[in-house]
């Protein structure tokens, strides 16, 4: 497949506000992670497709871990490198496919919303397979195909339903793939989590245009897009959070 080029793009500038974490959701997400991968068990964790970091000092406090963060694109890891303080946390550029790590030095290997944009989803699994020691964890943080219908900015943007639905694959692809890569399935959850203090501030999040496939359209789709998702907001604006589902895929290397 075809991989989304962050260093082709200026979305570094914008990807962190544009896809900020509530603190409230971040601790919602650490706890789901630690309850299903036991703190004890990991020393070490490779954050693949770490970009901005976002998740790297809360995976390293709670699971009192060395988290390395590995991502390909030099813009997204210059803003890392700015973001990321915590002493536990080192950051390489890297591919999926191509890992500068020992054979079996990781205890949990981590992808949040980054397996859809694996060039060689085949390849990067055998990395993953080769860095983890034994039955220990490869997790991964994504909505598969089945949820994108249910995320309301992808409905005023008609270029971007097929690239979504095009990368993203099914929950039983994505188990078939894994599980036939020598990992084995541990737990899958559902993760109910607040995106947005209310609609208006989802609105302006997407206005930032830091999803790859808004990058991807044309401008003149977008800015008639986001005109129609700011009034739509307006339109139902409430004082409640906007929730958004994702899974959990925790599995196991044989």
């Amino acid at each position: 497949m075809t991989r989304f080029d962050y260093d082709q793009t200026d979305i570094h500038r914008v990807y962190s506000e544009s896809r900020r974490l509530p603190s409230a959701t971040l601790g919602l997400w650490l706890h789901a992670i630690a309850r299903r991968v036991p703190p004890a068990e990991v020393e070490t964790v490779a954050d693949v497709g770490c970009g901005t970091g976002r998740f790297m000092a809360g995976l390293a406090e709670r699971l009192h871990a060395t988290v390395i963060g590995v991502d390909p694109s030099a813009k997204m890891l210059s803003v890392a490198r700015d973001d990321v303080t915590h002493p536990g946390c080192h950051l390489v550029r890297a591919e999926a496919e191509a890992l500068p790590l020992r054979d079996r030095v990781a205890d949990m290997v981590f992808l949040s919303v980054v397996y859809h944009h694996l060039r060689d989803r085949s390849a990067a699994l055998g990395e993953f397979r080769r860095v983890l020691a034994l039955r220990k964890y490869l997790v991964i943080r994504m909505a598969v195909r089945e949820r994108l219908d249910s995320y309301l900015w992808l409905r005023f943007f008609p270029s971007a339903r097929p690239i979504e639905f095009g990368r993203t694959p099914s929950r039983a692809e994505l188990l078939t793939t894994v599980t036939q890569a020598g990992f084995a399935l541990v737990a899958h959850d559902t993760v109910h989590h607040p995106f947005a203090a209310d609609l208006g501030e989802y609105a302006e999040k997407i206005a930032l245009r830091g999803l790859s496939s808004l990058k991807a359209i044309p401008d003149e789709e977008f800015e008639e897009g986001i005109a129609r998702l700011r009034e739509r907001c307006c339109e139902n604006e409430t004082d409640q959070p906007v929730y958004e589902e994702m899974d959990l895929f925790v599995f196991q290397r044989h």
